[in-house]
């Protein structure tokens, strides 16, 4: 699962609590790398340290990483499955009527 999120972002902010809750629920089955898009190392560490927060962020300040997935909105998340093809795309938030939990459980399976 990958996470695409900046700390200015609203909706990011929001839906934050749950990803991770279900990443670690998920750890021993599903790996997750949250990217940060576009913010200095400094603004990360300081909202990281503000919400309680000890996930590995992937910083990308230029935006190459977020261009490569074609991210032009946040927050995004994608389920890519053991294949290595995107089973689930979502740009927006994330909510509890998302099945974000039933989408990780299909690719596990």
């Amino acid at each position: 699962m990958i996470n695409f999120w900046a700390s200015w972002c609203t909706p990011c902010v929001r839906e934050m609590p749950m990803i991770n809750q279900i990443a670690k629920t998920y750890q021993n089955d599903v790996e997750t790398l949250f990217v940060n898009v576009g913010e200095a190392k400094g603004t990360i560490r300081e909202f990281m340290e503000k919400q309680q927060f000890d996930f590995p962020v992937i910083i990308d300040v230029t935006g190459k990483v977020s261009g490569l997935y074609r991210i032009t909105g946040l927050p995004a998340t994608m389920v890519i499955d053991q294949k290595g093809m995107f089973s689930h795309i979502l740009f927006g938030e994330l909510t509890e009527e998302i099945p974000l939990q039933q989408w990780l459980e299909e690719i596990v399976q």
